[in-house]
């Protein structure tokens, strides 16, 4: 079905990959910043083209948000407070105030890639990477096609992780307080259940960092009291979130989808192969000494881990997060190419083919037949 359409859709998003990677390994300094800023429109002009079929979310979302784009701020305000997902509820009103109902998907997908191209900037400036390893590096984020197609047609679960993704890498990377990022932590939970989900863990994970005993502390300290205020005031969506995974996996009649499995299966290999030749290598070339990083690696093997454990059990919160798991490795992979760029023995350069081989398999069945099909300029 939609065979020409398709066609024709697949092939100018594969094209703009294609062109992207090529002049990010062109172009010389920092001036990869403005074609990545330039993808970023174009990959935003994508999204305002996307005409959703019937069985796509984007088709079920537009229904479900005239309950409230034509009431008053006022109205909907009010019937924001009263959801479990407030931060879903402004942002499709703000933008169906527009005036057109493909201004929703586009700011969705501007913001999404430019959380993810912001993070994608600073591994690159980070690890110094210089020529093909940027290419990669895009082709790497890109290549995962369910990204796309959620950022435009789900928008509520990949907008969140999004977030959550940007202020991760600011913890970890640049030393920046979870304190600060805790606003942007409310605003990514309050987009869609799933997401607080990836909070629990965060602050899991809080309490138990800290390289001396005061740290640990602390984060423990700061960790408890944002769970015991966000039990007093968020039990509602914390009970919301718990439903919806309980609902995932008890529902016999809950889709999946063969190709995605795989590719999400090909996914987690990836991301831990890179994780182990992350582990292997030299400690001062990728920042190995550095606490953060260390435990960032980690948390990110045992998150993909965690990913695995759930397809027996749910194709939906399987494929989310392995989608987030992605998005976690593009640091560590800025890392290891770095490393590859230092050391070019046989062992690193043919971990190197692996790693980009597995994102050219995952690009083909994204647009073979992976999610990604669904994406289409135009119906018949």
């Amino acid at each position: 079905m939609f065979i020409f359409e398709r066609l024709i859709s697949l092939g100018f998003f594969f094209l703009a990959i294609l062109i992207a990677c090529y002049l990010m390994s062109r172009i010389k300094g920092k001036q990869y910043r403005v074609i990545l800023a330039l993808y970023l429109l174009v990959l935003t002009g994508f999204a305002w083209c996307y005409e959703p079929y019937i069985t796509a979310d984007l088709y079920r979302l537009r229904q479900y948000v005239e309950a409230w784009i034509n009431l008053s701020f006022e109205g909907a305000f009010d019937y924001a407070c009263h959801t479990t997902t407030p931060s879903w509820i402004l942002f499709s009103y703000f933008t169906n105030q527009i005036g057109n109902q493909n201004w929703m998907q586009s700011i969705a997908c501007l913001w999404c890639y430019g959380n993810i191209f912001i993070v994608l900037s600073k591994v690159i400036d980070r690890f110094d990477l210089k020529k093909t390893d940027r290419g990669w590096l895009l082709f790497y984020i890109m290549s995962v096609g369910t990204l796309f197609l959620q950022a435009i047609s789900g928008i509520r679960t990949m907008l969140g992780f999004s977030i959550v993704f940007l202020c991760v890498y600011r913890e970890y990377f640049e030393g920046k307080s979870a304190i600060w990022d805790l606003p942007f932590y409310i605003i990514a939970g309050l987009f869609h259940p799933a997401v607080l989900v990836l909070l629990g863990l965060r602050f899991i994970g809080l309490a138990l960092e800290g390289k001396s005993g005061i740290n640990r502390i602390l984060n423990i300290l700061f960790s408890v009291m944002v769970v015991a205020i966000g039990l007093y005031y968020a039990y509602d969506y914390l009970l919301a979130a718990n439903d919806k995974a309980v609902d995932y996996m008890t529902n016999d009649a809950e889709y999946t989808y063969m190709w995605e499995y795989l590719i999400g299966c090909i996914e987690s290999v990836q991301i831990l192969f890179l994780c182990y030749w992350w582990k292997k290598g030299t400690p001062s070339l990728c920042d190995g000494e550095n606490w953060s990083i260390r435990s960032y690696v980690v948390m990110n093997a045992l998150f993909t881990l965690g990913c695995i454990c759930f397809i027996p059990l749910s194709y939906s919160i399987f494929r989310r997060f392995t989608v987030f798991a992605t998005m976690l490795s593009l640091p560590i992979l800025g890392a290891f190419l770095q490393r590859c760029a230092i050391e070019r023995t046989r062992g690193v350069l043919w971990a190197r083919w692996a790693i980009n081989l597995m994102s050219v398999i995952i690009m083909f069945l994204s647009i073979a037949r992976g999610d990604l099909c669904g994406y289409k300029f135009f119906l018949s």
